[in-house]
């Protein structure tokens, strides 16, 4: 999975619907957590459009991707208060040693093997009360568009899961 995810890299961030959903998820996380001064974890960073929409209010970003070309893409963007690992989830890796406030996911829960330790992984990184909250993109009618699957404290991080997917 990983080659294909290297092969779109290059222009990735050129995808309107790319960037619509990048924006739709920024919006509707906006919407349900105050962002401001909070530490970060973008599980699945892509090319970073998220970490990018969301450093101006974190403390700090930790940018995760295990495409080797979606992170080198991020890195090229020199984010203020990000921070890029090319690497797949690992608890043990220095700079998810300390806890986060938030994990983010955007389009990334759906392409790793076992959702369920991923899951528990991610609560072990969150500090308590941290918020998990992940989209990814909605297929309605047979079409897959830039609309919005989201949830918020999902996967019994806290218990709550909320779903939907609603056009903006």
């Amino acid at each position: 999975m990983t080659d294909s995810w290297n092969d779109l890299a290059a222009d990735r961030d050129d995808n309107p619907s790319v960037l619509l959903f990048a924006d739709n998820a920024y919006r509707s996380l906006r919407e349900a957590v105050d962002l401001r001064g909070r530490r970060i974890l973008d599980f699945g960073c892509g090319t970073g459009l998220l970490s990018a929409r969301m450093a101006p209010d974190a403390s700090q970003i930790v940018a995760l991707d295990p495409s080797a070309a979606m992170a080198s893409r991020v890195r090229a963007k020199q984010l203020s208060k990000v921070q890029v690992r090319e690497s797949v989830l690992d608890p043990q890796a220095p700079m998810l040693a300390e806890p986060f406030d938030l994990v983010v996911a955007s389009s990334a829960l759906g392409f790793v093997e076992d959702v369920s330790a991923t899951l528990n992984t991610i609560r072990q990184l969150l500090r308590p009360g941290g918020t998990l909250v992940h989209w990814d993109w909605c297929q309605t009618d047979g079409a897959v568009g830039p609309g919005l699957i989201g949830g918020g404290d999902s996967g019994g991080v806290n218990g709550r899961l909320r779903t939907g997917c609603r056009r903006r």
